[in-house]
């Protein structure tokens, strides 16, 4: 920034540096496109509506007796990008309602255990940077040492407000199998 006429001053604005960029393995994302292509392409084939063919696929029979809709699966946790190699494999931990509950009070629980877990990532005493932990997706992001931790984390933020992972709610973990292999290396061997 600049003061009186061509002056220097002496507070810069620090420009943050930009994230690495993340490796998508080539093709993934046509993987679903075309699997809705298919889709579609079957449920005008057969003059269906595309949820009532795709019900018909899972069900393997003329009509199903009753529609229901899928499970949501809330994205709680993301590992950090800069994160240790192996937590590079654990790309999300994610939540899933149990059955019995509704849309309406499984996102609830959901975001209960969201701010629980706000709570104990705030570091203690100070306003939480609530900007800087949560994803542009609305997830939250931490940065853990161990495969381990980020778990841990949420099963005790599910102990502090009373629910039971396993029957209150379940987990499931978004793996990166994209990281289990080293491309470049593997290509460059192949070439060799």
């Amino acid at each position: 920034m600049f003061g009186e006429l061509g002056k220097k001053s002496s507070t810069e604005l620090k420009i943050p540096p930009a994230e690495p960029r993340e490796s998508v393995l080539c093709g993934s994302l046509a993987i679903g496109g075309t699997s809705l292509a298919i889709a579609k392409a079957g449920a005008s084939i057969n003059e269906v509506p595309l949820y009532l063919h795709i019900a018909l696929l899972k069900r393997s029979q003329d009509s199903p007796k009753e529609m229901t809709l899928p499970l949501p699966m809330v994205t709680l946790l993301s590992c950090e990008k800069l994160s240790p190699a192996k937590l590079k494999l654990v790309k999300e931990v994610m939540l899933i309602p149990p059955v019995q509950l509704s849309l309406k009070q499984g996102i609830e629980r959901a975001l209960d255990i969201q701010k629980e877990m706000m709570r104990l990532l705030e570091p203690a005493g100070k306003a939480p940077p609530a900007l800087k932990r949560v994803s542009h997706l609305g997830c939250l992001i931490t940065g853990c040492d161990n495969l381990e931790q980020p778990l841990l984390l949420i099963q005790t933020a599910c102990n502090n407000i009373g629910l039971q992972l396993g029957t209150d709610m379940y987990l499931a973990i978004n793996c990166a199998a994209h990281e289990l292999m080293d491309y470049v290396s593997y290509f460059c061997c192949l070439l060799k």
